[in-house]
């Protein structure tokens, strides 16, 4: 595909027909569904160590509240 130029009036055939063929080639859902499934896989994992870390009666240490604040950031 070349670059249109401001003055440039329509796209051309070659492009035309490029676009006719891959009009359906959106991967925007995909990722939307990978990413949600990436960020509650980690926000399961954190909170199954926030759990363990409470049931074996162990005090937050600094690398539990940095995974906390990386996960709230991440979101």
């Amino acid at each position: 595909m070349k670059n249109n130029d401001l003055g440039s009036s329509s796209p051309s055939l070659a492009e035309l027909q490029y676009r006719s063929l891959h009009r359906n080639d959106n991967k925007g859902p995909t990722l939307i569904v990978i990413a949600a499934v990436l960020i509650a896989t980690a926000t399961v994992a954190v909170v199954l160590r926030l759990i363990a870390r409470r049931t074996i009666n162990r005090p937050l240490n600094i690398d539990d509240f940095a995974i906390i604040v990386a996960l709230v950031i991440y979101r």
